[in-house]
């Protein structure tokens, strides 16, 4: 019972800290930009995933540019982008699966994608999946302990960002999540 009590609380608090964040997100407060360097900014973000990947039995890549790849961005916002994408794409791709993330240079953009090969999204569910509080699966909602405000956040920073996201996927075959971000934020924030 009391194990119930403070997974609820610990959801509560998520989901709370997730409004937050959202609010100054779309307030323009809270972002800060400042030159960094991508591929080093990522690195906390790739250690919890493989964490996650590992303890999941879930095989987990990361390709990256040889080159600095500098940005002038939010770091604080790049990092919340990629922690959800890449915890999302751990927590819904069963043992055995795979899950890959590059960071690359397009022109006057930085790519970030992050794939795996997990239970995938419906197409009537991945024009909505950007909502807050949109679950695609709402019969797994508990098993996987999200609060529907991952993909809203990542969303929403990436905009305010000057930046793009964009998701395609097949149930049973995975999803594939790009976020393009320009070198120099377009933000006034």
């Amino acid at each position: 019972f009391v194990n119930g009590i403070v997974s609820q609380a610990d959801r509560i608090g998520g989901l709370i800290q997730g409004m937050l964040q959202l609010s100054r997100i779309e307030s323009g407060t809270g972002l800060q930009i400042e030159p960094f360097d991508v591929a080093i900014a990522i690195q906390p973000c790739l250690a919890a995933a493989s964490a996650m990947a590992n303890s999941k039995e879930v095989d987990f890549s990361f390709t990256c540019e040889s080159q600095p790849l500098v940005i002038h961005s939010d770091l604080n916002g790049f990092q919340t982008i990629a922690s959800n994408l890449l915890s999302n794409a751990v927590r819904y791709t069963p043992a055995g699966g795979k899950v890959t993330a590059s960071l690359s240079r397009e022109a006057d953009a930085c790519i970030l994608v992050v794939e795996d090969t997990g239970i995938g999204i419906r197409e009537e569910d991945l024009e909505r999946i950007f909502e807050r509080f949109y679950r695609a699966e709402k019969d797994r909602s508990s098993e996987t302990g999200g609060t529907g405000l991952g993909l809203s956040i990542v969303k929403h920073l990436t905009n305010g960002l000057g930046g793009s996201v964009t998701a395609r996927s097949k149930p049973g075959q995975g999803s594939r999540f790009l976020v393009c971000l320009p070198l120099n934020s377009t933000s006034s924030r």
